[in-house]
């Protein structure tokens, strides 16, 4: 089955189910594993080239709810066959590995992969429970303006069963913009710095001198593909901020 992939996290789902060779062009940004750097690409996921997707001819295009609609409208009449991939919750991120695999005909592959993210997740939420009180964390997704994840996020799901309570659950949006007098307001003890700024920027915030966080050193850095790329390589941020929540936990 000859595939295209129109978002990083379906190319790395593609290639934890054993399909990356399938894969015949991908999108902007994808970068991992190492070999799909060297599949060549269509463009941007939300403005692909149609016209190198014609010339292409795959037998399957898959999308996410960042694809434009319209896009997907004219893939349909360019008698494309298109598979929409959009989980919005950790386990919603294990159900769609599950109904990739289905559709690309490795259903036993697609279990495994799931099972084994299930049991990383069930040791994580274990050893949350052994805590002695729920650290407030707050997850920097961009830093001009302050952009964080809310309710209804897998990024929420991450600190929830890491044992963290995250301060951006308040606000009534899933990606959040706050400000600063929210953030200082709410006192995390843990900051995770996911926009690329690093976690010297955050700290060195003269606004934030006061924050818990920052008083305490629990401000750190993470690759933000690993909280919100929804592909197998979320368990890697599930464990880093589970192991921040136990720093800061700890008397």
């Amino acid at each position: 089955m000859r595939l295209v992939t129109l978002a990083p996290n379906l190319a790395e789902n593609c290639f934890a189910l054993g399909q990356g060779s399938n894969i015949i062009a991908t999108s902007e940004y994808t970068d991992y594993p190492e070999e799909a750097k060297k599949i060549p690409t269509v463009g941007a996921f939300s403005n692909p080239s149609l016209e190198k997707l014609l010339v292409l001819s795959p037998d399957l295009i898959l999308v996410t709810d960042g694809t434009p609609l319209a896009v997907i409208e004219r893939l349909h009449t360019m008698g494309r066959q298109v598979y929409a991939d959009d989980p919005k919750s950790l386990s919603g991120i294990l159900d769609a590995i599950r109904s990739l695999s289905v559709v690309l005909g490795v259903p036993d592959r697609g279990f495994e992969v799931a099972l084994s993210m299930h049991r990383s997740i069930a040791q994580v939420a274990e050893a949350a429970k052994k805590l002695t009180r729920k650290p407030a964390v707050y997850v920097e997704i961009w830093n001009s303006p302050l952009m964080s994840a809310g309710k209804g996020t897998f990024v929420s799901d991450l600190i929830s069963i890491a044992g963290g309570s995250n301060i951006a659950d308040e606000a009534n949006t899933p990606w959040p913009v706050l400000s600063e007098e929210y953030i200082i307001s709410h006192d995390p003890d843990v900051i995770v710095v996911a926009s690329g700024m690093g976690a010297g920027d955050v700290s060195g915030r003269t606004a934030f001198a006061t924050i818990n966080a920052v008083k305490q050193g629990h401000v750190y850095d993470i690759l933000g593909d690993y909280i919100l790329r929804p592909s197998p390589r979320i368990i890697k941020g599930l464990e880093m901020i589970a192991d921040y929540v136990q720093r800061a936990s700890r008397p």
